[in-house]
């Protein structure tokens, strides 16, 4: 009985180093999302002023295309003050002519401030292009350092779970679905040692004649509190689990 304690010993040892592996490779995994999503971040903000560039330069030429349109009003209109013929009409030329200057003053000033504002997006567009690229290729090799971890990580993951298999096979099928219940129920840990007739799952004394027993390694005992495993360890063995 002694041999099926060791076997369970070192099958809680490998479970709870895959779970270890689990958590580190889902650590690995969200890394590697992090740096994608930051990559994402980045390229949609220059996707942002690049629509930005866009939308000013689509202001730009309609208030160019709306100069056109009010030159060629003024000129319309200075062309019909050569005919008119009351000075009511002529005042009302006038007026209109003033109206599209007005217009145009603005506009122009519009443009203006369209062009510096477009001049220092394009700055900043090239600042950020360069930015992008080398964070593109920061992020690349952090996301290769990180696949290499992630397969070192598998790989020992694969040669625990084989090892893992082959514990298994040599256990009562009982034992073995005893077990796997605890480590369902118990976070993992179905098999804990005791100290000083301490469980070391709940830390609660079992009685003396138990703890004598126990010591004996003769027997599969259970703690009475928390139903999980219990052992001494003895000096003289060597759990490999590596």
């Amino acid at each position: 009985m002694s041999q099926n304690l060791e076997i369970l010993i070192n099958l809680q040892d490998i479970d709870l180093k895959l779970i270890d592996y689990d958590k580190q490779i889902a650590a690995v995994l969200g890394a590697i999302e992090r740096e994608k999503q930051q990559q994402l971040d980045s390229q949609q903000e220059f996707n942002q002023l690049k629509d930005k560039q866009e939308d000013i330069k689509k202001q730009h030429r309609k208030l160019e295309r709306n100069l056109d349109v009010k030159d060629a009003e003024i000129k319309k209109y200075k062309n019909q003050l050569i005919s008119v013929k009351t000075n009511r009409e002529y005042q009302s030329l006038l007026h209109e002519i003033q109206q599209a200057q007005e217009t145009i003053n603005q506009e122009e000033e519009e443009i203006l401030n369209l062009m510096e504002a477009e001049d220092n997006l394009r700055k900043e567009l090239k600042s950020h292009k360069d930015k992008l690229a080398l964070e593109k290729k920061e992020i690349e090799l952090q996301i290769k350092k990180q696949q290499l971890i992630l397969g070192e990580h598998n790989k020992n993951k694969q040669n625990l779970q084989a090892k893992q298999d082959d514990l298994k096979k040599k256990l009562d099928a009982d034992l073995l679905k005893q077990y796997q219940n605890l480590v369902e129920k118990k976070a993992g840990t179905a098999i804990v040692e005791v100290k000083d007739a301490v469980c070391q799952g709940c830390f609660i004394h079992i009685t003396p004649q138990v703890y004598e027993e126990v010591k004996k390694r003769k027997k599969i005992y259970s703690c009475s509190n928390c139903q999980r495993i219990i052992y001494t360890k003895r000096h003289n063995i060597v759990v490999k689990t590596t």
